[in-house]
């Protein structure tokens, strides 16, 4: 926290503060490793409860039993996110300057320079966000930074995105050369499929060109 707290210090609170994370393979296996095995028992057991003729009940408790605990899990895994995630620092964003404080590279200081330092953002949606039939995870989220600083941030809820967009309308304003990817699709200030009309707008707003 030190380099955002000395940052913070000169520039004053920052636009918006993202959470870097990094996954735990084996806690992430686990959120859909017992599901399935609890599935494949329960269907063991029923298939011997059928072979040894019991009772209705005794299927039905069988099966009542297994439902209950693959919903469990599956519920904890929807509002447990960060059991398999683990947060290792912060990313503290100002108009023309970031601050990165975590575990594994202690704390630094980026300065933006207008026109020289490229921002890349490639996200991929806030957690439980729904595309389609797909319910997004909110951790495939990354932001380089100069071509040299590459940094996975967690997408909790929608005012990520949110906060963002008012960080990428500071960065424009500023003429901070950034290039935006939502979905593998280029994006600007986040948005996709943008009419004729919005970027006329923008490019009229921050006078910058759109997808350079």
């Amino acid at each position: 926290m030190e380099a955002s707290q000395n940052a913070e210090a000169v520039l004053g609170p920052p636009l918006y503060e993202l959470q870097l994370v990094r996954l735990r393979p084996k806690r992430m296996m686990l959120r859909w490793l017992v599901p399935l095995v609890s599935m494949v028992f329960g269907t063991l057991a029923i298939l011997v409860a059928k072979a040894s003729h019991s009772t209705v009940l005794t299927n039905s408790l069988i099966v009542l039993v297994m439902v209950v605990l693959s919903a469990w899990w599956g519920i904890r895994a929807l509002y447990y996110p960060m059991a398999g995630l683990e947060v290792i620092g912060t990313l503290a964003l100002w108009p023309e300057e970031v601050a990165i404080s975590n575990d594994s590279q202690g704390s630094q200081r980026i300065r933006l320079m207008p026109g020289a330092t490229p921002v890349v953002i490639d996200y991929h949606g806030y957690q439980n966000e729904r595309i389609g039939r797909n319910s997004l995870e909110g951790y495939n989220n990354f932001i380089t930074i100069d071509h040299q600083h590459t940094y996975r941030f967690w997408a909790f809820d929608a005012s990520v995105v949110t906060g963002l967009q008012n960080v990428l309308r500071s960065w424009y304003a500023h003429h901070i050369p950034v290039k935006e990817y939502c979905q593998d699709s280029r994006t600007f200030l986040l948005e996709r499929d943008l009419s004729y009309e919005q970027i006329q707008a923008y490019k009229k707003e921050f006078g910058v060109s759109l997808f350079n």
